[in-house]
């Protein structure tokens, strides 16, 4: 095994257009859910489409869009919290 980012572009495609590399990608890609229901659990989930997701911390959330941010995205994801 060696990291990516220590292989040079032409080794790295010729690596992911094999068949090892379909391998490699279908393996990794097969924990996309895993991912996903992660950040739903936490709220972390701020758009998502088509296999792609963009996510933050509540704290990044509330430092760039303060409390009304964090409590759009905590209404959006659906979680349950501690609030009676």
């Amino acid at each position: 095994m060696v990291k990516a980012n220590k292989i040079s572009d032409e080794k790295l495609i010729e690596f992911i257009e094999s068949p090892d590399g379909a391998a490699f990608m279908e393996e990794h890609d097969a924990h996309w859910g895993e991912m996903m229901n992660i950040g739903r659990e936490h709220g972390f989930i701020v758009q998502a489409y088509g296999g792609t997701a963009i996510v933050c911390t509540l704290k990044a959330m509330m430092d760039e869009q303060g409390s009304e941010g964090v409590a759009k995205l905590l209404n959006m994801s659906g979680i349950e919290i501690p609030v009676e």
